[in-house]
C-alpha cells in the first residue's frame, strides 16, 4: 500500500492542491462577505451574492483547472507556485469584475476586494504549508525521481546544480558515471561518482532509478548504446542534454536530432550607455502619453462597475 502511494504521490499532491485551493477559495468568499457586511448568515448576501459565488465556482475555477493552473505544480517550486497565484489573482480580478459588471446587481465593490486580498492570502498559505509537506515525503522517496547524471566535468556539476535549482528536490541525484581520464573530473563531483558506463546496468535496479540524463555535445552516439540499451531494458527514459543548460533561454538555441542537442550560439546586441538611456526616455515618453488616454477610461469603467 506504501509502495504504490509513493509510486502515485504526483496526483495525490497536485488532487490535494486543488481541493484545498477549492475550498479555501470559497472560504475567502465568506470571509469577504463576513467582514465587509458582519453577517454571514443573513438572508442578503444569498440573495444578492449566490450568483457571483456561482459564477466563480462554475466558471473561473472549472477554466483556470482546464487552463493548466495546476499543471507540473507537484515539481514546481515555491517560488514559481508564488509567480502562478500572482497571475491567478490577477486574472481572477478581471474575472470578478467582469462578472460584476455582467451580472448587473448592487454590488459591493469592496467586498471583490476584500475577497481577492483573502483568497490570495489563503493561497499562499495553504501552498507554503503543502510545499514544505512535499519537500519532506521527497526525502522519504514519495515521487521524487532517482537519476543518474552520465559526465564527471564542470559542465554536469552545472547541470546538477540546475536541476537542484529549479526542481528542488522532485530529483535525487544518486551519482554521476564517468568515463573519461581522471583529469577531467570535477573536483566537486569526484566523491559522487559511483560507476563506469558498463555498470549502468546493474545501477539502475540497485537505486531504482528513474532516469537518467546524459551531459554531452558530442554526435558520437554509440559510445553512449551501453547506457541506451540498460535504460531500455529497465524501463528508464534517457535524455542528452546540452552543457551549456543555463544558457540555453539567453545565447543558443537548440536543435534535437534523433535525441541529440544541436546547439547555436547566438550573439546579443550591446548598447552604450547613452543610447540605454535614450531608451529609457523614450519608454517613460510614450507610458505618459497613453496613460494620458487610458486612466481616464479606467476610471470611468470603475464607476460603471
Amino acid at each position: 500500500m506504501m509502495e504504490r502511494i509513493k509510486r502515485n504521490w504526483r496526483y495525490i499532491f497536485t488532487l490535494l492542491v486543488i481541493c484545498s485551493d477549492f475550498l479555501l477559495f470559497n472560504l475567502a468568499y465568506f470571509l469577504a462577505l463576513y467582514l465587509r457586511f458582519n453577517e454571514v448568515y443573513d438572508p442578503f448576501w444569498i440573495r444578492d451574492y449566490w450568483k457571483p459565488f456561482l459564477f466563480l465556482d462554475l466558471a473561473f475555477f472549472p477554466l483556470a483547472l482546464g487552463l493548466g493552473v495546476y499543471r507540473g505544480i507537484f515539481k514546481c517550486s515555491l517560488e514559481n507556485q508564488k509567480i502562478h497565484l500572482k497571475k491567478f489573482t490577477y486574472y481572477l480580478a478581471l474575472f470578478t469584475l467582469s462578472a460584476l459588471f455582467l451580472l448587473k446587481g448592487n454590488y459591493s465593490r469592496g467586498m471583490a476586494i476584500i475577497f481577492l486580498m483573502t483568497q490570495y492570502f489563503l493561497l499562499e498559505i495553504n501552498h507554503s504549508l503543502l510545499s514544505r509537506l512535499n519537500r519532506a515525503l521527497f526525502r522519504k522517496g514519495f515521487g521524487n525521481k532517482r537519476v543518474l547524471i552520465v559526465g564527471t566535468d564542470h559542465s554536469a556539476l552545472r547541470f546538477s546544480e540546475h536541476l537542484q535549482d529549479i526542481y528542488g528536490e522532485y530529483y535525487s541525484i544518486k551519482g554521476f558515471i564517468a568515463n573519461g581520464t581522471p583529469q577531467r573530473h570535477d573536483p566537486l563531483i569526484i566523491p559522487h561518482i559511483v560507476g563506469k558506463y558498463e555498470d549502468v546496468e546493474e545501477l539502475i535496479p540497485a537505486a531504482g532509478i528513474d532516469q537518467v540524463f546524459i551531459v554531452s555535445d558530442s554526435m558520437r552516439q554509440h559510445k553512449y548504446e551501453p547506457i541506451r540499451k540498460a535504460c531500455e531494458k529497465h524501463g528508464v527514459k534517457v535524455k542528452m542534454v546540452a552543457p551549456d543548460i543555463r544558457n540555453l533561454m539567453h545565447q543558443i538555441k537548440v536543435k534535437d536530432v534523433t535525441g541529440v542537442p544541436l546547439t547555436t550560439y547566438t550573439e546579443r546586441g550591446r548598447f552604450s550607455s547613452s543610447q540605454a538611456r535614450l531608451k529609457r526616455l523614450f519608454d517613460l515618453t510614450v507610458v505618459l502619453l497613453t496613460s494620458v488616454i487610458w486612466v481616464p477610461l479606467c476610471l470611468v469603467i470603475a464607476a460603471l462597475v
